[in-house]
């Protein structure tokens, strides 16, 4: 019994918490993988007179095997945030949907601008992919 009432406890947690994929993690991913790309890229770029094939050809399929990472996590970012984003729309829709009647706004109108607030701040932080970035190593 107390196992259900623990479940029942983190669902109701998971809905009021929105439980969408981690959108930071996602971020961090893509991050990191756009970092081991460059690195890669630069990699092929040193490359000199005096390297072999056998070095190119190593850096080349090092390039490619960075790129399909980083694609992958660009993919997972993308699917978060998209994710996200619909939880953002689900709520919204469900606070304004409540609003009936068919005069002027009234007393609704400050429900609707909080909900358009809310809405619009959690979008900017949805959208916003920063990755810090210097030169790749090499």
């Amino acid at each position: 019994m107390k196992a259900v009432y623990a479940l029942a406890i983190v669902a109701m947690t998971c809905a009021f918490a929105g439980c969408a994929p981690n959108i930071d993690k996602a971020r961090a991913e893509y991050c990191k993988n756009l970092g081991a790309y460059a690195k890669a890229v630069a990699a092929v770029g040193a490359l000199g007179p005096e390297s072999t094939v056998s070095e190119f050809t190593k850096a080349q399929k090092d390039e490619e095997e960075a790129y399909k990472k980083l694609t992958q996590a660009a993919f997972r970012l993308s699917e978060a945030q998209d994710a996200a984003i619909r939880k953002v729309k689900d709520s919204f829709q469900k606070t304004v949907s409540d609003i009936k009647g068919s005069e002027k706004l009234g007393a609704a109108a400050t429900t609707v601008q909080q909900a358009t607030a809310q809405a619009l701040s959690q979008y900017s932080d949805i959208a916003t992919t920063t990755c810090a970035y210097g030169a790749p190593e090499t």
